[in-house]
C-alpha cells in the first residue's frame, strides 16, 4: 500500500480525492451556518472573487512551470513570482474594489467577502505561481500538500466559526 504513495501519480490521485472529500465536508458547514439566504450571497462573493484570481494571474503560472523546470531552481522564480504577483496585485485593487460595488451591495456580506478577495489576489496569484513552480520541478508531495492545505484550513476555520458562533 505504501509502496504506491511513492508514484507521483498515486500521490495526486490521493490528495484530489481527499481534496474533495472535504470540499464536501465544508460546503455542508457552510450550508448550515449560513442557512438559505446566506448561500446566495457566498455564491455571489466566490465565483467573482475566483474567476477574477484566476485572470489576473496572467499566465503566470505557466511561464514559472517552465522556467523552473528549465532552470531546475524554483528560488529565484519565487522570488520574481513574489514581486509580480505584489505588482499585479497593487496595480488591480482599485478597478477590483469598483468592480465589487457593481457585484454586491455596499456592506453586504457579498461585499465584504469580494473586497477580502480584492485584498488577498497578490496571495492568491503568488500560491498559483508557486504550485506551478513545484510542478516544473518535479515536486509532487508539494502539489499535493497545495491541493490539500487549503481545504483542510478551511474545514478546520468553519468548525470553529460554528462553534463559537461568528455566523451571520
Amino acid at each position: 500500500m505504501f509502496s504506491l504513495l511513492r508514484r507521483p501519480s498515486s500521490v495526486l490521485t490521493v490528495a484530489n480525492m481527499l481534496a474533495m472529500g472535504l470540499g464536501v465536508i465544508s460546503a455542508a458547514i457552510q450550508a448550515r451556518i449560513l442557512g438559505p439566504e446566506g448561500r446566495g450571497e457566498l455564491a455571489t462573493a466566490i465565483v467573482p472573487g475566483t474567476v477574477m484570481a484566476m485572470l489576473l494571474c496572467l499566465g503566470l503560472p505557466d511561464y514559472f512551470a517552465r522556467r523552473a523546470a528549465k532552470d531546475g531552481s524554483g528560488r529565484r522564480a519565487g522570488k520574481l513570482a513574489l514581486v509580480l504577483s505584489s505588482g499585479i496585485g497593487c496595480f488591480a485593487i482599485w478597478p477590483y474594489v469598483l468592480l465589487v460595488g457593481l457585484v454586491a451591495r455596499p456592506e453586504s456580506h457579498a461585499w465584504w467577502l469580494l473586497v477580502l478577495y480584492a485584498c488577498l489576489t497578490p496571495v492568491f496569484i503568488f500560491g498559483y505561481c508557486l504550485v506551478a513552480i513545484s510542478m516544473g520541478l518535479s515536486q509532487w508531495y508539494y502539489v499535493a500538500l497545495s491541493k490539500v492545505l487549503p481545504q483542510i484550513v478551511s474545514v478546520a476555520g468553519l468548525i470553529v466559526m460554528f462553534f463559537v458562533g461568528l455566523t451571520p
